[in-house]
């Protein structure tokens, strides 16, 4: 637990203000895609006023309400994300970062089984995919070889579709 809220706090920590800019570059789906993220993710660890506040942000995005609207639902989700990102930050320290581990080889039938399941997580946004590649790391790493890292960011940041594709493109390309 203690590992997802560092996750949500380092990879969501800048969200109102990413909304914002999407919004800004007129990106709609890329502002309704972080406002779902956030929602998702602050709904599993329990962070019910995120929930709710990035929930009423992702549908005034979806429904095209007025930019007023739209501004003052992120003004509140900031108001809700802000001091529980500072109690977060001040209670899990940013871990010492990990040295890279060499990847050992990996059965190739170990791989594509493992990889079919966790496309399958991915293409239903199911959250456990995170616990899918942590069980898989030893048959998932060699398929996703230099990607892995980033791979395994998006999928702990639940950027489903994201690390979806990167996962699709490795699949193709092995």
């Amino acid at each position: 637990y203690q590992k997802l809220l560092r996750q949500f706090t380092e990879q969501q920590g800048q969200s109102a203000a990413e909304i914002q800019q999407a919004l800004s570059d007129s990106d709609t789906d890329l502002a309704e895609r972080i406002a779902h993220t956030v929602k998702g993710v602050a709904g599993n660890i329990g962070a019910t006023a995120v929930h709710r506040a990035a929930g009423a942000v992702e549908k005034l995005i979806r429904d095209q309400a007025p930019a007023a609207e739209i501004d003052s639902a992120i003004h509140e989700l900031s108001t809700v994300l802000d001091p529980l990102f500072a109690a977060l930050r001040a209670s899990f320290p940013a871990p010492v970062a990990e040295q890279p581990t060499a990847v050992p080889a990996a059965d190739p039938e170990q791989s594509r089984e493992a990889a079919e399941q966790l496309a399958k997580l991915l293409e239903e946004f199911d959250p456990a995919a995170v616990e899918c590649i942590e069980e898989n790391r030893a048959a998932l790493a060699p398929l996703l070889g230099d990607a892995w890292p980033e791979f395994e960011k998006l999928v702990e940041g639940y950027a489903f579709g994201d690390a979806q594709a990167l996962l699709e493109t490795a699949i193709k390309t092995r």
